[in-house]
């Protein structure tokens, strides 16, 4: 998306940091270009949850929205050829990725990390947008032209594993682990092994003692542990698809699940409920989630996961047990001779069950981790290493040679975890909140009926 630039030229302020002259004219502040940005960064009025998106970082001065706001919801955007190459020889780039931020020099990139995506809110560099008004133009029109039918459907389906979700009598929500009244924070946690359903997944578990490891699951990985005679401490389900029954089924098949215990966000998809014995909650980036942080939840641990992954909340829950080290297993986001995902998963079984003479299993192929990394499986693996650098916990790269820990979320120690909360102060909530300006952060989301269906469904929890 480049047009004719203005003679471009690297220049240096007074204090000796970068600049650029255009057509002669700076891009930047000469005296003071930080405060510049900050004061465009405290006009903003942003919003709990927002994603930023910056257009225009010519010297990189714009990394001071990163002190004011979550990095991980800050997306840098800088078309122009020769301030991306500075941006990226200068190190700017690799700061900020570091931090969770992610960085773009080209538009249709850009636009397909956004696909599917709410609450964006688009900032121009004010200079940057004079001297080259048509990039401005161009990105802010493609953006408003995003697929707004597929945002509507992931946010409808969302909302309603949400009200499905506010039916229950009560919910657990996750409390911070380290304000136990039984540990204190510099008390040393558990070594934490996460486990993913990459094909990876058998021949990496090999390296562990799993006696010795605090085990978080994927949902996805929960069947092929089980087969391998591993229960895990903690499985996460954070996706409100269909493809989350059956990876839960095939687990069932396997032994009961009621003794175990699952973290879900309230947009996780309602069966979860069906096959765990204790569903624990936790404050996500949701709009509706959101609402509730200023009331209810407030005291509830919110979890920003830039990953997008199960990996993300892994490490958030890890941070949240101290946990000594923090080591994977089936995380590896590319295929492995040929198969997709770990042997076991709900995916079999999907394909099973649509087996016949014209459809056979064997033609069945998953829309999963290819032979190398993805555009969005990239993103994931560049967020999860930010995670764990700027966690920056000595022996999170070893194994802990501690003896065998037995932290154990079930059972009745789940009361140093976490806040019961009823699930009708949830919906009264919602409901006061309803008329009030927090709900013009969703209403843009989804269609009007689908709007009223919801304030008739919150009524009609409420009555129940």
């Amino acid at each position: 998306m480049t047009e004719p630039s203005p003679r471009i030229q690297l220049s240096y302020n007074p204090d000796n940091s970068p600049n650029f002259l255009l057509n002669h004219k700076p891009l930047h502040s000469r005296h003071n270009p930080e405060q510049e940005v900050l004061r465009l960064a405290e006009s903003l009025d942003l919003k709990p949850g927002e994603l930023l998106v910056l257009i225009g970082i010519g010297a990189g001065y714009a990394r001071v929205f990163g002190t004011i706001t979550d990095p991980a919801r800050i997306i840098y955007f800088e078309p122009i050829p020769e301030f991306s190459s500075f941006l990226n020889e200068s190190g700017f780039v690799r700061d900020v990725e570091t931090q969770g931020s992610r960085f773009f020099s080209d538009q249709g990139e850009l636009l397909a990390h956004l696909s599917g995506r709410s609450g964006i809110r688009i900032v121009s560099a004010p200079r940057h947008r004079d001297f080259f008004p048509d990039s401005h133009q161009q990105l802010l029109s493609a953006i408003r032209t995003l697929d707004k039918s597929t945002t509507g459907a992931f946010f409808k389906r969302w909302a309603y594993c949400y009200f499905r979700a506010l039916d229950s009598a009560e919910q657990a929500f996750l409390t911070n682990l380290e304000t136990k009244a039984d540990a204190p924070p510099s008390e040393p946690g558990p070594a934490v092994l996460f486990c993913g359903a990459a094909p990876t997944l058998s021949a990496e578990l090999d390296q562990f003692d799993i006696e010795r490891h605090f085990v978080i699951a994927a949902d996805t990985a929960l069947a092929p542990l089980l087969a391998m005679g591993i229960r895990p401490q903690l499985v996460i389900s954070i996706d409100s698809g269909y493809g989350t029954l059956y990876h839960l089924r095939a687990a069932a098949r396997l032994t009961n699940l009621e003794s175990l215990t699952a973290l879900a966000p309230l947009t996780a998809h309602p069966a979860v409920k069906d096959f765990f014995g204790r569903i624990i909650r936790y404050r996500s980036t949701f709009p509706l989630d959101q609402i509730l942080g200023g009331g209810p939840l407030s005291k509830i641990t919110e979890f920003i996961n830039p990953t997008r992954n199960t990996v993300g909340l892994a490490i958030l829950a890890a941070r949240a047990l101290n946990a000594v080290s923090f080591q994977t297993a089936g995380v590896s986001f590319v295929s492995s001779r040929g198969d997709s995902h770990a042997r076991g998963t709900g995916y079999l079984l999907y394909a099973l069950e649509r087996n016949s003479r014209t459809n056979p299993v064997e033609s069945y192929r998953i829309g999963g981790y290819k032979e190398s990394l993805t555009n969005r499986n990239l993103h994931t693996k560049t967020a999860l290493d930010a995670m764990l650098e700027s966690w920056n916990k000595p022996g999170l790269a070893s194994h802990s040679r501690q003896g065998r820990i037995r932290h154990d979320m079930s059972g009745e120690s789940i009361a140093d975890f976490v806040k019961i909360l009823p699930g009708r102060e949830l919906v009264q909530y919602l409901k006061s909140s309803w008329d009030q300006i927090q709900w013009a952060k969703i209403s843009h989301l989804a269609a009007t009926e689908d709007v009223a269906r919801w304030k008739r469904r919150l009524s009609n929890i409420e009555s129940e």
